[in-house]
C-alpha cells in the first residue's frame, strides 16, 4: 500500500468515525418557559450562551426557549427555574406527521413531500396515464 493509498484510508476512517459519532450523539431538544422574564435574567440567560433568537417573549409573563440537554443542566446549575412544555421536540413533531385529510394521490415520505426520486417516479407513472398531456 502506497502513502496516498495509506492518507485516503485514514481520512476516510476518521470521516466515518465522526459520521458514527454524531448519529449517536444526537442532542434532544426541547421546549421550557421560564417564568417572569425581568431584563436581567434575561441577559443572565443570554450571557450562560443560549440563544433568545427563536424564543417567544410574553414581557412580564414567560419566555419560552428551545434548548439542548446541555443547556438545560447549564440552566439549572445556574439556578434558572423552568417549566418543560415539551420534553422532546423532534419525536413531538414526528407524532404531529399525520396527514389531516386523505388524498388521491400519494403523499412523500419527507413530510409528505416527494424526494427527487419519489418524484420522478411519479412523473413517469403521470406519463404513463396521461401520455397527451406530460
Amino acid at each position: 500500500m502506497d502513502k496516498k493509498e495509506f492518507i485516503v484510508r485514514r481520512v476516510l476512517l476518521i470521516l466515518l468515525a465522526v459520521n458514527i459519532s454524531h448519529v449517536l450523539s444526537q442532542d434532544i431538544y426541547k421546549s421550557i418557559r421560564v417564568w417572569s422574564p425581568d431584563p436581567e435574567k434575561i441577559q443572565g440567560i443570554q450571557q450562560l450562551g443560549i440563544a433568545l433568537d427563536h424564543s417567544i417573549i410574553r414581557p412580564g409573563l414567560y419566555v419560552d426557549i428551545v434548548i439542548s440537554e446541555i443547556e438545560e443542566k447549564i440552566l439549572l446549575s445556574n439556578g434558572i427555574i423552568f417549566t418543560t412544555i415539551i420534553n422532546d421536540l423532534t419525536r413531538y413533531y414526528q407524532a404531529q406527521n399525520i396527514p389531516a385529510i386523505q388524498r388521491d394521490f400519494p403523499l412523500g415520505t419527507m413530510q409528505g413531500n416527494y424526494t427527487w426520486t419519489e418524484l420522478n417516479l411519479r412523473f413517469d407513472e403521470l406519463k404513463e396515464l396521461y401520455p397527451d398531456i406530460i
